[in-house]
């Protein structure tokens, strides 16, 4: 798989890798315990097999917006009675503007990436059982989640998953180094 994501500044990045650790603290699988050097908090803008690295151009960056509203948590159910935990993003116009031109640039996207379909979220925690969502939204109560929080967007990358690569398409000169591996 790959895809077009957005990274966040360090701030940001900061406090969704603390409800990681706080997820893993309670015993409960998070993105945490994906330990690849590529491995980051993100918002997909879009993904699929066949996509292919273009650069941003001067139209693509005037469309980027500055920050992104997380709003509450939601979950996504899967196969074999598991849910995966996310923050919700508020579409904003400038939000739905950005993933809708990244989606005509790199078409190929899987069908939950398309303008109309895309939910855009920032994900916690894979592979939860019904019973780990309850555990879950109580160890992220207790490190003192918020209901909406902004989160400032840094850079566009990149992700080729078979190689575990990734590529930076934009990045904001004044933030402080976001892609920059832990």
């Amino acid at each position: 798989m790959r895809s077009v994501e957005i990274t966040f500044d360090r701030e940001s990045d900061a406090l969704i890798r603390r409800e990681w650790d706080a997820l893993t603290d309670a015993g409960l699988p998070s993105l945490a315990l994906h330990t690849a050097a590529s491995n980051r908090p993100h918002l997909t803008l879009v993904a699929g097999d066949e996509l292919a690295p273009l650069p941003f151009d001067q139209e693509d960056v005037d469309a980027i917006p500055a920050v992104i509203d997380l709003a509450g948590l939601m979950v996504f159910p899967t196969a074999r009675d598991r849910w995966i935990l996310v923050h919700s993003a508020v579409v904003s116009q400038p939000l739905a503007r950005l993933q809708e031109r990244v989606a005509r640039r790199f078409p190929g996207g899987v069908p939950t990436t398309r303008p109309g379909a895309w939910v855009p979220h920032v994900t916690l925690a894979r592979r939860l059982t019904a019973e780990g969502v309850g555990r879950a939204l109580h160890a992220l109560a207790e490190v003192g989640v918020r209901e909406q929080h902004a989160i400032a967007v840094a850079a566009i990358r990149f992700w080729e998953g078979d190689t575990r690569t990734v590529s930076v398409l934009w990045r904001d000169s004044a933030a402080e180094d976001p892609l920059t591996e832990r």
